[in-house]
Order: C-alpha cells, then structure tokens, then sequence
C-alpha cells in the first residue's frame, strides 16, 4: 500500500484561495465547514420548504475550508425562478448548467457572498447517482477515469457500460441507479467507501481494485478533458501523480469480472443489448445494397449491381447509410441511364 504525504495536498488547499476558472472568481468568498452549515440551514429557512429534499453533498471529513456549497434537491422545480421570486435581493448572480444551478448568495449568517449549487434530481432512485457522484470532493473524477479505461462510465445519471458498435459508435447501456454497486462492478470493496477522510484515503482506496493498472493514469493514456480538468484541480493532479508513482498493475484483467459475478442477469441483460444495437447497426449500414438496388430498380443479380454499390459508396462515402432515401435514388436513377 502506498502511503500518500497529506501535507502536499494541504498546500493544494491554499493554493485553491486563488481561483482558477472558478464560476463567480474572486466575488465567491471561502468557508468553514462551520460556515458552511450554517449556509445550508440559511438556505433549508429561506426555501427548503419548496422541496421534499434538501441536503448537502458530503465533502471530505478533513476538508475544512470550501469553494461552494453543494446541496442536492428534489423535485426538479426551475431554480431559477424560484430564487427570483422568493430571495431575489440574496442572489447576486445566477448559472445553469444542467441539473446544476449555481448562483451567488449573499448569506447574512456568515456575512459573505458564498458560491451555492442547487442540483435538482428527479427522484430518490435516481439521487443515488448524484448524491455519491457530487461526494467526497474529488472522488468521482479520479474513480471516473478509471471507470472509463475498463469502458463503464461512473456519472451523474448512474452507473453504464460503454459500447462500441460494428460502426465505431460508442454506446452507453445502463446498468443501474446505484453507484455503490458502480463501484463494486469496478472491483472496490465499498465497507472501505465511509473510512475515506481525506485526498490521501481517496488515492488509497483507488489502489485497492485488483482492476487498477496505473498505466490507466499516465498523460499519454489520459483523454484530451481529463488532462485540461488537472490543471484546474491541483488535489486531483496531485492524486493522479501518486496513483501513477504507484507502479501497480492489474492483477484482473477482464474488465468485466465483477459485471458478471455480482450482477450476472444483468450482464446477460447488457450483452442482449449490445447485440441487439449492433444488429441495427448493422441493418442501418446495410440498407442500401444490393438487395435494395434489385427491389427498387429491377436490376438483375451481376456486374451491374456492384458496379452501382461503388458509385454509391463512393458518392456518399460514410454517409450512405444516412443520406436521404430519395437523394440516393435520384442518384442511382442518373447512373442507370449511363
């Protein structure tokens, strides 16, 4: 196991006092956890009553001064408008960003102007997806790109296995609500999940999964928004860095090993689907051939045939299998009559 020096990721916790790419800059002022709190209860008197949940993300134990405030919200109501009509004077500044709705709240509790995410969720099935997603800092990012290296994707909206088609179309097929489980599925043992305190138990625990290969980290395996996300995220790259110093490799190498021991009808389930995308694609890609040309233009079994499948294909190159019916029509048309 290797042992991570806290002390570099509490410097990364000052330098985060100067904003980089931060939403509101300067105008955002930090908090205390403390403060934080009270922020959380501010906001639970002034407009909590508008929904059945209202709870703040968990960050991490040891993480005791903050850039925002997450609070997780159902039902999806329009943010926007509701701060306008009952707090309009406390917002001084107001983005959305798909379910995250960010706005500058100037709290009387603390006597400053505090970054506020408002992220709405439809149901309680589908905030355990967010709820572990928003948690714990910089978690799910670190955890996210592995996922992405073993092809599942860990996100907001649950847990999927990623799936490219016979026409190099990638897919994301469901699997389930509950990242908990995501992350059994990613080899972790999820009893370690609530022991994790700080940056250096969340690289730890990253470790753990016979699935790891730190060769997964590296800057040339790393994709183009996960080496732009680092330069904003100093905790991140600074786990990053460790993960890598690790040496560790995979001591499992089929990335779908937990898939189908935990879940196995699920795995059945997910393999139908994947076939049954790849049977359309295949019906899609297929649509104008040579059975096609016969149907519609009664052309004979021949050279012919394929000497009009080439002017298609070379015509509409990847976009055959797209291009507007009657087009492709006009076109054969013309080149029967040559």
């Amino acid at each position: 196991m290797i042992v991570l020096d806290f002390k570099l990721f509490i410097e990364n916790e000052k330098m985060e006092n100067i904003p980089k790419g931060k939403l509101f800059g300067l105008d955002a002022k930090r908090v205390s956890t403390q403060e934080l709190e009270l922020v959380v209860q501010e906001l639970r008197k002034l407009i909590g009553s508008n929904f059945s949940y209202f709870e703040r993300v968990d960050s991490l134990k040891e993480k005791h001064d903050h850039g925002d405030i997450d609070i997780l919200v159902i039902p999806p109501l329009n943010i926007k408008q509701l701060l306008n009509d009952s707090i309009p004077e406390k917002v001084l500044k107001f983005s959305k960003n798909d379910c995250v709705n960010s706005f500058l709240f100037q709290s009387e509790y603390v006597n400053k102007n505090v970054h506020v995410d408002l992220i709405t969720c439809e149901n309680k099935e589908k905030l355990q997806s967010k709820k572990y997603y928003y948690g714990l800092n910089d978690f799910s990012a670190l955890v996210g790109v592995l996922s992405k290296k073993l092809n599942f994707k860990y996100g907001t909206e649950g847990f999927f296995k990623r799936f490219k088609d016979k026409k190099g179309n990638w897919h994301d097929v469901f699997i389930t609500f509950n990242l908990l489980k995501g992350l059994e599925i990613l080899g972790f043992d999820i009893s370690l999940y609530n022991k994790i305190k700080n940056y250096n138990d969340i690289a730890e625990f990253v470790l753990t999964s016979p699935l790891f290969d730190y060769r997964f980290f590296t800057q040339d395996a790393l994709l183009a928004r996960d080496r732009v996300s680092l330069g904003r995220r100093p905790n991140l790259e600074q786990m990053i860095n460790f993960v890598i110093k690790s040496n560790k490799t995979a001591t499992i190498t089929d990335e779908d090993h937990f898939f189908k021991k935990l879940m196995p009808e699920q795995y059945k389930k997910c393999q139908e689907e994947m076939k049954e995308i790849n049977n359309k694609t295949y019906e899609i890609a297929n649509k104008y051939n040579g059975s096609w040309l016969m149907l519609n233009f009664g052309l004979k079994p021949g050279p012919d045939v394929g000497k009009i499948l080439k002017l298609m294909n070379d015509k509409f190159k990847e976009n055959l299998p797209n291009a507007d019916e009657q087009e492709v029509v006009n076109f054969v048309k013309l080149n029967l009559n040559k």
